[in-house]
């Protein structure tokens, strides 16, 4: 998915629509999981500015993938 909103409200706006169904980092990490690697990623927009490869391979090696406050 990709949008302008906030990543908080695109991931939910997601999750709503079922185009996410895994858990993020945040969300293990609020349940006491540490252990298993996070099935979705939200990526803000500002961020893929700076991006690498390394920081592509890391984020599309993601089952789903919201990326938030992007620009057109």
């Amino acid at each position: 998915m990709v949008t302008g909103d906030h990543p908080v409200t695109a991931h939910a706006i997601a999750k709503a629509l079922g185009l996410v169904t895994g858990k993020t980092q945040a969300e293990l990490t609020e349940i006491g999981d540490n252990e298993t690697d996070p099935e979705v990623v939200v990526v803000h927009g500002t961020d893929m500015a700076n991006f690498r490869q390394e920081d592509w391979d890391r984020v599309l090696a993601h089952k789903e993938i919201v990326f938030a406050r992007t620009m057109p």
